[in-house]
């Protein structure tokens, strides 16, 4: 006999995402109240954000999702580019290719779960914007081709100048007007059941 599934969960609530990484000039925690990409997040330092971004919220699990010996999982959709699961404060696995989907059957439990996504996308982005920014690094390129050598704190290992730009490369791999690739938690993020059965040989 096959168990009944229950119906997918759809989690289309708000999203508190904490982000970790160089270039943040405002507050490090935004309001999601849909999932949506970072490159097109109305401020020019999250549009840009090359990082870690801390994806939290809520979800209500009714006790019929854990009866019999169905597997429950966590299917994320779409992620650009790698995720990191945790349900109530234990780690489920790391996602790095599709389909982004992760069995949490020994995480999740009957009542209010806590859902934690950290996901982090590529570099392209902050290079990208920083691209518009002034360079204070000493650094050009065709003179260190030609003459050379390079700036003393970066022969002498130490920080970057102080400047408005977070990164730095011996060449410009992309420019200001470069088109920013996908990031973050996409979507849809939902919860399914599945049935697994042993087929045995006779």
């Amino acid at each position: 006999m096959v168990e009944q599934l229950q119906s997918p969960v759809v989690i289309d609530q708000r999203w508190q995402v904490e982000f970790e990484g160089p270039g943040l000039k405002s507050d490090k925690v935004e309001t999601f109240n849909t999932l949506t990409d970072w490159k097109d997040h109305t401020r020019d330092d999250l549009k840009h954000f090359s990082g870690t971004g801390r994806y939290r919220t809520n979800l209500q699990v009714a006790e019929k999702w854990l009866k019999g010996s169905k597997r429950i999982y966590l299917d994320l959709g779409e992620v650009n580019i790698a995720a990191e699961v945790a349900i109530n404060g234990k780690d489920a696995g790391i996602l790095w290719k599709p389909p982004f989907k992760i069995d949490v059957t020994g995480q999740v439990k009957a009542g209010e779960n806590q859902i934690a996504i950290r996901v982090t996308n590529l570099w392209a982005n902050r290079l990208i914007g920083d691209e518009s920014l002034e360079d204070t690094s000493g650094y050009e390129y065709r003179k260190y081709v030609t003459e050379g050598p390079m700036p003393q704190w970066y022969v002498n290992n130490e920080p970057m100048p102080k400047g408005p730009r977070s990164t730095f490369t011996t060449n410009n791999f992309y420019r200001k007007d470069r088109t920013l690739l996908p990031s973050g938690l996409l979507g849809p993020v939902r919860l399914v059941q599945e049935n697994r059965t042993v087929l045995k040989r006779e």
